[in-house]
């Protein structure tokens, strides 16, 4: 079940204990070195092949270096009723049902802990923010996998609530549940459900551990766009860009922001104009940053490549801008090694 080998000075040095291994190994894990760290847990179930700590340290190595049969498995055999963790990878791993009964089986075992923690502390909060996360997932799985299940909106608004109910603060949850609400052509709602996901990390610092991630955020934008907010999904844009300037998801996002604003009914042939500008620029970077590195979302740039299609057709360049400038295919990576991204303009929300 398990592949490494220790290398000879830590062969000898029998007189570790299997914690003491572990820690060693939980130490790599945290700063990456999954290869090292797989050694460590090797060797500590060669000492304990029952030892469940050493079986999940090892799985979550494996996984984390491409190894799609972990040691999951062996660990529920062992403990079946304690460890959630190992439930949540395996809901991970799983799809559809099997995933959603993997979580259950997690939130099971969580809000057990939950009950004999001392409320109101570290472990506590740790554990509510998880058992909020399990029930989103199922609900994305609701969303998407299982779909068509008779029960399927009912699952998400029962996942939901929960989510909510016991950690009021997570911003996924509520971001997660303007995103059933627009399944149900509730946009209102869905609305209110976006404006108070940020207005719970808003005034935060840049970094706190309360931000939800980059890709999140991306997502966010994207239920903007749906509830047709286009300045508050350019807000956000402007925030991620100063996080990282070097996305194809930002730019393009950006770019489909200024050509929907453009299209919109209430503008004029002036505004019009100047937001298909913008979005051809941000488009346009987009693809120039996918073709010299390896992104696989082909829908994305194809639809870029449309979008910058029917921009040229009813809105000339701006003077100054490069004429001669040719949007990639993805055919021609090669060719377009030399882009320099940084003569890019800079986009003014």
């Amino acid at each position: 079940m398990l592949d490494g080998t220790m290398n000879e000075k830590s062969t000898q040095e029998v007189g570790y204990t299997i914690d003491q291994l572990l820690n060693k190994s939980q130490e790599l894990i945290d700063g990456g070195e999954y290869e090292l760290a797989l050694q460590f847990c090797v060797r500590a179930h060669e000492m304990d092949d029952q030892n469940t700590r050493a079986l999940l340290q090892a799985a979550t190595v494996q996984l984390e270096i491409g190894d799609i049969e972990p040691a999951y498995n062996k660990c529920v055999e062992l403990e079946p009723d304690t460890g959630y963790i190992k439930y949540l990878y395996l809901g991970q791993l799983s799809g559809e049902l099997e995933a959603v009964k993997y979580f259950e089986k997690g939130l099971e075992i969580m809000y057990k802990e939950l009950e004999a923690a001392k409320p109101g502390s570290d472990e506590a909060r740790d554990l509510r923010r998880k058992i909020s996360e399990a029930h989103i997932s199922i609900t994305e799985i609701y969303l998407t996998d299982c779909c068509y299940e008779p029960d399927a909106e009912k699952q998400c608004e029962t996942n939901l609530d929960k989510a909510i109910a016991v950690d009021p603060e997570c911003p996924d949850a509520h971001q997660t549940y303007a995103s059933v609400k627009l399944s149900q052509q509730r946009i209102e709602e869905a609305k209110q459900c976006l404006e108070k996901s940020i207005s719970l990390w808003k005034d935060l610092e840049p970094g706190h551990p309360n931000i939800p991630s980059y890709d999140s955020r991306l997502t966010l934008v994207r239920l903007h766009l749906e509830c047709q907010l286009y300045e508050k999904a350019l807000d956000l844009l402007e925030t991620l860009q100063k996080e990282n300037d070097e996305s194809v998801d930002l730019w393009y996002l950006y770019g489909w922001t200024y050509f929907l604003r453009g299209d919109s009914k209430d503008v004029s042939t002036e505004e019009k104009s100047d937001a298909w500008n913008e979005a051809r620029d941000c488009l346009e970077r987009a693809l120039a940053l996918a073709a010299t590195r390896e992104y696989d979302d082909s829908a994305l740039t194809e639809h870029a490549r449309e979008l910058v299609e029917k921009i040229n057709t009813q809105v000339p360049r701006r003077e100054g801008d490069d004429e001669e400038e040719v949007v990639p295919t993805g055919d021609e990576k090669g060719e377009w090694e030399d882009i320099d991204t940084e003569d890019e303009m800079e986009v003014v929300s």
